[in-house]
This record gives structure tokens, sequence and C-alpha cells, in this order.
């Protein structure tokens, strides 16, 4: 057995050089988006939209994935009579599966169906983080300890000590949303680009968006929880998420909103 580990984050503070990478004498457990660039011996994601992102590239190394499992096809039925299921996205192809994934509507109030399929044999699903709303560091540091390293290294985190939450793929894909639709913050008035929004439940808007009818407002959750009727927001409606999700579960595209000063 190989005695030690690296778990990879996507820090500034971890090194991008792929010699490096290379030359690390151990199992690597890498995040996200690391895919792009090089292939860990485990690439763990606990965020729906990295997944979808993933399954659709031609990536083919050993993947973890926390949360979903499989549903036999003859689940399929219930869900077809869900609201708005005409408009599921489809990722691979129904008749080479004998299973599926189905990611419920999301902050795009969006069905996704993954087929598993052969080509789909190197991701395991269902892996249970150890606590709710774990992030996908700290999911990789449980598999290498689950595993029974004697050293485990954990490289790329640095943000979560000082507090400067930069990640080396920001700005890219599922990495971004559109500072015109948010005046207010400090960045659109700085004009200094696009705002950031990392994956997971850490991210400003915690693990669920609402989307109302007027741009860049909604209903969502929140990293923060003890700040919710504390604090003022830029006009959206903010809960714990928690009961964002429950509400999540309540609602469908075109469900009538009030707001009554």
């Amino acid at each position: 057995m190989i005695d030690k580990a690296y778990i990879l984050g996507n820090g500034p503070s971890r090194p991008t050089d792929i010699k490096w990478l290379n030359n690390l004498e151990g199992d690597t457990y890498g995040c996200n988006a690391i895919y792009r660039d090089w292939e860990p011996d485990f690439l763990v994601t606990t965020d729906p939209a990295m997944m979808r992102e993933i399954v659709s590239s031609s990536y083919s190394g050993n993947c973890e994935f926390t949360d979903y499992t499989g549903l036999p096809m003859e689940a399929l039925e219930g869900i077809r009579y869900m609201p708005k299921y005409e408009t599921t996205i489809h990722i691979g192809e129904q008749e080479d599966a004998s299973t599926f994934i189905f990611m419920g509507n999301d902050a795009a109030n969006q069905y996704y169906i993954i087929w598993l399929d052969e080509s789909l044999r190197h991701i395991t699903w269902g892996f249970k983080p150890q606590f709710e709303h774990m992030s996908t560091g700290l999911c990789a540091l449980q598999l290498a300890l689950e595993t029974g390293y004697d050293e485990i290294d954990v490289i790329g985190f640095s943000g979560l000590k000082d507090r400067n939450y930069k990640n080396i793929y920001d700005g890219t894909k599922n990495y971004t949303f559109d500072p015109a639709k948010f005046p207010n913050t400090p960045e659109a008035r700085a004009g200094g680009g696009r705002l950031i929004v990392n994956p997971g439940p850490n991210n400003p808007v915690g693990t669920v968006w609402l989307g109302l009818n007027r741009p860049g407002y909604g209903i969502h959750g929140t990293p923060d929880p003890s700040k919710v009727g504390r604090t003022e927001s830029m006009g959206c409606f903010r809960l714990a998420n928690w009961n964002a999700e429950r509400l999540l579960a309540m609602v469908s595209v075109g469900t009538r909103v009030l707001v009554e000063p």
C-alpha cells in the first residue's frame, strides 16, 4: 500500500506546473476543475454543475462524486410526471444505460438525467460526506483518511486560513456570474470584470438560487445562516440553506411571488 496521499485544492498556493504534479510520490486526490489540466489518481467533486461538466467531457480518470446514486430504470416512470420534465436535459444515451442519475431542479430550475452506461464506469457515485455541506476539499480529505494513509499532505487551501478565497479557475465556466446585474457591489463599481461564485455550499448564494423575473434578483441560501434577518442584502431574499432547499422542492418555474412592503 502507498503510505502517502496528497489533497490538492485549487487555491493560488497550489502549484500548476505539470512536472511538479507528476513528481508527487503518493496517491493524489484532486478537486473539481483540476481535471482540466491534470489527472489526479482520484478526482473528487460535491458540486452538481462540476459533475455534469466532467461527465460531458472526455475525462476518463477515477472519480468520486458525492450524494447522487444510480436509480433503476423503473424510477423513470415517476419522474416523467414531475413539472417541466419535458425540458429535462439528457446526458448520454438511454438505450446504452441500465441505471441513471437524476438531478432535480437546481439553481436554474432545470432537471438533468445522466444515463450511466459503460463509458462512465470510471465514476463512483454516492460518496457520503461525514457532515452536511462539506466542501470538496474536506470530502477528498475524508476519502484519504478512510483509506488509512500514514501521511497526508494538504496543498492549495491557503485561502481557508487567510480568507482569500480565490481559485485558480476563477472566471472560467461554472466559476462566474455577471456583475452588470449587481451594480451596487464593490466589483461592479470598480469595473473590475466578472464576479466570481465558486461551486459549493459556501458561495454567497449557498446551495440554492431561485431566480425571479428581475435579472439578478432571487431567493437563495447563504453560507452564513447566522446573518439571516440581521444584515442587509442587495434586494434578494436570503434563507438558511436548509430552508432554501425545502422551498426549492415546493415550487416550479412560473410560481408567482408577491412582495408586500
